[in-house]
C-alpha cells in the first residue's frame, strides 16, 4: 500500500491532476481534494458518456474523462491492484472510484453512489481516527478502524 499512498500524496500536491482549481469536483464534499475517476472500459463495454461521438456533446465529456484518467492512470492502476488483492471479481467490475484526501464525513445516505463499494483509508491516523463508516441500516453505522 506504500506505493498507492505515495501516489495519492503526489496527486494531492499536483492541482493539475486533482479535479478543479479548488481540488474538489464536488464542492459539497468535505475534503481537501476530491475527484471521480471512471474506467475507460468496463468488462468490455464502453461506459455511457465515454463513447466518442462527434455529433453529440458526449464527445467533449468523453475527452475530459479520458484525459483525467490519462493524468491519473497510475493512481487508478494502483487502487485497482489493491482491490484485486482482496476481491478480484469486484475489481474486474469496478467502473469508477472516488479519490479523496482529507475527507471528513458523517453518517448519511449517499444518493449518488448507491451501488456496492469498497472503502480504503491510507495514512498515519491517531487512535479513533481514519476509520471508514458504512451504514448497515437506517439506524446502525459500522465503523471499521483502519
Amino acid at each position: 500500500r506504500g506505493m498507492l499512498l505515495a501516489e495519492l500524496r503526489a496527486w494531492r500536491d499536483d492541482r493539475a491532476r486533482g479535479g478543479n482549481a479548488q481540488g474538489r469536483e464536488r464542492t459539497s464534499i468535505r475534503a481537501e481534494n476530491y475527484m471521480i475517476l471512471r474506467a475507460p472500459d468496463a468488462a468490455g463495454h464502453k461506459l455511457a458518456g465515454q463513447v466518442h461521438d462527434p455529433a453529440t456533446r458526449k464527445s467533449r465529456r468523453a475527452a475530459r474523462v479520458a484525459e483525467k484518467l490519462r493524468r491519473n492512470r497510475r493512481l487508478w492502476d494502483l487502487a485497482q491492484e489493491a482491490m484485486r488483492d482482496v476481491d478480484p471479481t469486484f475489481a474486474s467490475r469496478c467502473t469508477e472510484m472516488a479519490v479523496t484526501y482529507g475527507f471528513v464525513g458523517s453518517p448519511h445516505i449517499d444518493k449518488q453512489n448507491c451501488g456496492p463499494f469498497y472503502g480504503l483509508a491510507l495514512g498515519d491516523f491517531e487512535e479513533g481516527t481514519g476509520g471508514v463508516c458504512v451504514e448497515c441500516s437506517a439506524r446502525v453505522v459500522a465503523v471499521v478502524d483502519t
